[in-house]
């Protein structure tokens, strides 16, 4: 009988391949779709911040730089912010699945760059299995529903260096790619994208005496022209940041930020004992694979690859990673997301060694337990999530503001003209799709004891709420959430939640007085209301120390009527049914 040669896991054939990448998908989409259906966590990992700049550019077109609520200039370069806002725009208002698709896909990307930088460089068992575990550790899971750029910057560091390594080993014929994906990388977190991917060159060192060592793959010609690409991109977004934004964008983003969290002593001095936390995070977040990385980095070290790619790109991956390591261990700012990008280099060298130990199974078979231990992983994630996420007390939070934008909606439609205190969730606007800006105790009180129905939002106890609590005058219009816990609290001159047909509104700088009216869409740029009588009427007033502009619409069975004016400071304009609007 003729002998009958079984495939092993290293020798995938094509067929296979492209079914080792439908099985990534799915196991992608089902933790997607797990995440997708657990209580969300918007008010948790400082997703609300990512958020609001995302609002900044839906709602006011601030497409260059953005602020939040608080005025505040964004701290990070905006690519994930475009990215999310252009997943915005089709369904016109924000929702987690908007915000999270840039996330999730930057992690699939990821997870198939892993899959061919193994395949290529090791082989095909490898590319799988490094794929398989990095989408099957802890971190995937959070980053692919995570509204951050730190999941964008992991993909877009990850395609710097496999374009890098492609260079290196094939003759520089990805240079222009490379500088494309380092524009990306530096657009999503600065240019610490760039530095963390040339990383994996001190390998150059390591292969100094061998003699099979590649030539003539620096290629200067293109390599100018990609970095003038480079440039033009990255410091072109910064002079249009920084005319749109002036000195603000300078002190926070590349003072506080930039050199704040890279160099100790600019925003907070080094601490020794926070040294080892980088490495600490990646055993235990990256875990059980960390520890089966380890054994790759040995390898790496002591039994270097016979075939010369083979090693080169083993030898890439080891300095990449500890250079990597180095770097966040001497920056002043420590933080476990931080280690994102690290991990696909961990990943591919303990894929190669699982796929040893698999060496003799057959493709199918492995893809075969690879599918049905990834789908009840997410099985099990997601009833980890569902009730484990209720413990955390912001996603009880999130769950407040939810409802407090559900009654809202319901009472006075998608634009209820609430107010938000200072201290007030932000995660209440991203339900709501409003931009508004934050009050002072001050501006608060001001609309709380005026003659028009106000509504302020804020916590039970905070400031403001002290400062009215014994007002006979102002009530607790709605109150959310267990007393033994922070409640929600919408504090108003009314004694309950009712529709507004006359408010007061603070939309810095405009102070906004309404009579009979219902209030349609109310941004820093542009107000629209629609009349409900005859007797409607508005009052906008400048409360800042400059002359500013504002656009006012007024709908009716017509359209919308559109009025433009410029107020000086301090100064009014009335608009009444009878015409023109009047200055005050």
């Amino acid at each position: 009988m003729a002998n009958i040669e079984i495939p092993h896991i290293e020798e995938l054939s094509s067929y296979q391949t492209r079914h080792a990448v439908w099985l990534l998908l799915i196991v992608w989409a089902a933790f997607f779709l797990a995440q997708m259906l657990a209580p969300s966590n918007l008010m948790d990992n400082d997703q609300e911040r990512p958020a609001a700049y995302v609002l900044d550019v839906t709602r006011n077109g601030h497409w260059a730089c953005q602020r939040d609520e608080a005025g505040d200039v964004a701290s990070k370069p905006p690519l994930y912010t475009w990215l999310a806002a252009l997943t915005t725009l089709p369904f016109g208002k924000i929702n987690l699945f908007a915000i999270y698709l840039p996330s999730a896909l930057s992690v699939l990307g990821t997870t198939l760059l892993i899959f061919y930088a193994g395949r290529r460089w090791f082989n095909p068992g490898a590319g799988l299995c490094a794929a398989y575990i990095y989408l099957l550790s802890s971190t995937s899971l959070k980053q692919v529903a995570l509204a951050r750029n730190d999941p964008v910057f992991t993909f877009t560091v990850t395609l710097t260096w496999v374009f890098l390594l492609h260079n290196w080993l094939n003759g520089g014929r990805r240079w222009i790619a490379f500088w494309f994906a380092a524009a990306a990388a530096t657009l999503t977190k600065g240019p610490l994208g760039l530095v963390f991917a040339s990383g994996g060159l001190w390998a150059l060192l390591w292969e100094r005496r061998c003699e099979d060592r590649p030539r003539n793959w620096v290629r200067p010609a293109i390599n100018l022209a990609g970095a003038a690409f480079f440039l033009g991109v990255t410091l072109g977004w910064v002079i249009l940041a920084y005319k749109h934004t002036g000195q603000n964008f300078i002190d926070k983003v590349l003072v506080r930020e930039l050199a704040g969290h890279a160099v100790s002593g600019v925003e907070r001095s080094f601490e020794w004992d926070d040294a080892p936390k980088p490495f600490l995070y990646f055993l235990s977040r990256f875990a059980p694979w960390s520890l089966i990385a380890l054994l790759g980095f040995w390898r790496t070290v002591r039994q270097p690859a016979g075939d010369a790619d083979e090693r080169r790109a083993e030898r890439f991956l080891f300095t990449y990673f500890f250079w990597g390591m180095l770097l966040l261990t001497l920056a002043s700012h420590k933080r476990a997301d931080l280690n994102f990008p690290l991990l696909p280099a961990a990943a591919l060298l303990a894929g190669r060694e699982i796929e040893r130990w698999l060496h003799a199974i057959r493709p199918g078979r492995v893809m075969l337990y690879a599918l049905a231990a990834a789908l009840l992983l997410a099985v099990v994630s997601f009833a980890y999530l569902r009730d484990e996420r209720l413990r955390k007390v912001h996603v009880r939070q999130t769950q407040l503001v939810i409802e407090l934008a559900r009654r809202l909606t319901e009472t006075g439609g998608a634009e209820f003209p609430v107010n938000h205190f200072y201290n007030a969730p932000f995660a209440a606007q991203f339900f709501l799709n409003t931009m508004r800006p934050e009050l002072t105790v001050e501006e608060s009180l001001e609309l709380l004891r005026g003659p028009l129905p106000a509504y302020v939002l804020c916590w039970r106890e905070d400031p403001l709420w002290w400062s009215v609590r014994q007002n006979p005058k102002i009530h607790e219009a709605l109150t959310l959430g267990e007393s033994s816990e922070p409640q929600l609290c919408l504090l108003s001159n009314q004694p309950d939640l009712r529709p507004p047909e006359s408010f007061a509104l603070i939309l810095k700088p405009w102070k906004i007085y309404v009579e009979h009216a219902r209030l349609k869409r109310a941004d820093i740029q542009e107000i629209v209301v629609e009349p409900l009588s005859d007797e409607w009427r508005l009052e906008i007033c400048n409360g800042s120390g400059t002359t500013a502009k504002f656009r006012l619409g007024i709908a009716n069975e017509h359209g919308v009527e559109i009025h433009t004016r410029q107020a000086a400071p301090g100064s009014s304009y009335e608009f009444k049914n009878s015409g023109a609007p009047d200055a005050i």
